[in-house]
């Protein structure tokens, strides 16, 4: 799967382009190694009907379902559809539990490129592991029409909206301490998810964003088409 074995980590989602479904993909595959897993947000994610939810943000609740279930989703109901981030006192508590903890800790409005706005990403120190996920589908398209935060992206990157993405600006922004590596300390290892890689051109650009990334040190990239089950192994 996606990740190396590691005990109990508590896991911050950040960027665009497939983070729910990474973590979807993420708890179903500590499931199969025999781990129960909590998922939630430190900002609003979209309701889901796959797995028992928790809606009231008490730990107690959480607490019992974890009994009977392998997967929990807890959050606050906020409308919409959505569920917004347990309370601070909660999330203390269940990332204390010593069993995994997914969480989305920024949004992009369902679009494949992003960067974060000036109160985000929403990182708890507890975070032993940040991912940062990116759609393959933004390379040589322009940043307007592809990106969340499009002037924040612009900004990074020097350059004007209307700039066609490139992997060198895929590397910047997953490399830069004001985009996807943003709120990242020493203490937290930064993955690297290249998604929605679904044509050997898209492999192509993917390989040479992970080569470059490795270049400057950023070593954990995987590349995938988690719509399709589809992962690489790295070279």
């Amino acid at each position: 799967m996606l990740l190396k074995k590691t005990n109990s980590p508590v896991i911050s989602v950040v960027g665009a382009g497939g983070k729910t479904s990474f973590i979807y993909k993420t708890a179903s595959w500590f499931v199969s190694k025999g781990e129960k897993v909590i998922i939630t947000t430190t900002t609003h994610m979209q309701k889901q009907n796959k797995w028992k939810n928790s809606y009231s943000g008490s730990s107690e609740e959480i607490r019992k379902l974890l009994k009977t279930e392998q997967i929990i989703v807890a959050g606050i109901p906020c409308g919409n559809g959505k569920i917004k981030g347990l309370e601070r006192k909660t999330l203390e508590e269940i990332t204390a539990w010593n069993i995994p903890v997914l969480i989305e800790a920024d949004g992009a409005k369902h679009m494949p490129c992003k960067a974060p706005r000036e109160h985000e990403p929403v990182i708890i120190p507890q975070t032993n592991v940040v991912v940062a996920v990116a759609g393959l589908d933004a390379v040589h398209k322009p940043i307007k029409q592809v990106c969340y935060c499009s002037k924040e992206v612009a900004a990074i990157l020097n350059c004007s909206e209307e700039k066609v993405l490139t992997c060198e600006d895929i590397v910047t922004l997953m490399a830069d301490s004001d985009g996807m590596r943003k709120g990242v300390t020493e203490n937290m290892d930064y993955w690297v998810v290249l998604n929605k890689v679904d044509s050997p051109e898209q492999v192509a650009d993917a390989r040479e964003i992970e080569r470059q990334l490795n270049r400057i040190g950023i070593k954990q990239v995987k590349i995938c088409s988690l719509l399709n089950d589809m992962f690489y192994d790295s070279k």
